[in-house]
């Protein structure tokens, strides 16, 4: 039973992580919904973020990087 409950707090804590970059630090924007009745309710829209492993300072870090910040690190290399 102990197993269960740390895999459950694990899942809580990966559900906390906001959708944030960690080079731009552009957070989630949010909005309305807006169907057809043109009742809003409000949501989210997360960033497209993937965990990547980058050199920084000749270090291998493990990073957080949005699409675009990932596609400006492999122009720029």
């Amino acid at each position: 039973m102990p197993t269960l409950l740390i895999l459950y707090a694990n899942c809580l804590q990966e559900d906390a992580i906001m959708a944030k970059c960690d080079n731009c630090s552009r957070p989630p924007q949010y909005g309305n919904n807006r169907p057809w009745s043109k009742k809003a309710t409000r949501r989210r829209w997360d960033l497209n973020v993937q965990k990547v492993k980058v050199m920084e300072n000749g270090k291998v870090v493990s990073k957080t990087l949005c699409t675009s910040c990932l596609r400006t690190t492999l122009k720029s290399a």
